[in-house]
């Protein structure tokens, strides 16, 4: 049986499949709450960070207190549209939810909360934390593309930039095992 396809049908496909498309490559989150990115997060150019020995042993609560909490530096919950919840905007656009304390923001970097994102890391970490989805989401200082988070933070607007030594503090505790220390 053939069966026939308004050309209204067809369109309102098409606006269906564009909406969809474009939501899903927005990438960041305003204080005004427009939409903006689009890049991937794993097209990361400009400087590189290579995994400093120097850096020590890192936990995963200095690391929430000094850049994810919710007073923190780089905030991932600061905005109500950001990654507070499972309905807020940066995490229907991501995948990441990172909740109201630290064991939250950590469990969310590991389980995606929708199907169509990978988890920000793998379990138990990574060799090569540079890989990770969650390393290649922040913002470096100084890079032209690549990372976006935080994007319109907590400090009013300007987007924290993560150091040199900053993306060493977290590919350390990446490569050590990523743990809920």
């Amino acid at each position: 049986m053939v069966r026939t396809v308004s050309p209204f049908s067809l369109v309102r496909l098409g606006t269906l499949v564009l909406v969809t498309c474009a939501s899903l490559g927005a990438a960041g989150c305003y204080s005004t709450g427009h939409e903006t990115g689009g890049e991937l997060l794993t097209a990361q150019t400009g400087p590189t960070t290579t995994v400093n020995d120097d850096a020590g042993p890192q936990s995963w609560s200095d690391l929430y207190s000094t850049y994810f909490g919710p007073s923190a530096q780089a905030s991932c919950t600061a905005l109500s549209i950001c990654h507070g919840g499972p309905t807020d905007f940066g995490s229907t656009e991501s995948g990441f939810v990172c909740g109201p304390t630290a064991e939250t923001c950590w469990s969310g970097l590991f389980t995606a909360s929708l199907s169509a994102f990978p988890p920000l890391l793998p379990m138990g970490g990574s060799k090569d934390p540079t890989t990770t989805v969650f390393y290649q989401a922040l913002h470096v200082r100084g890079a032209t593309s690549g990372g976006v988070m935080p994007d319109e933070s907590a400090d009013g607007g300007l987007g924290y930039e993560f150091t040199e030594s900053d993306m060493s503090r977290i590919a350390s505790w990446i490569a050590q095992g990523a743990m809920d220390n």
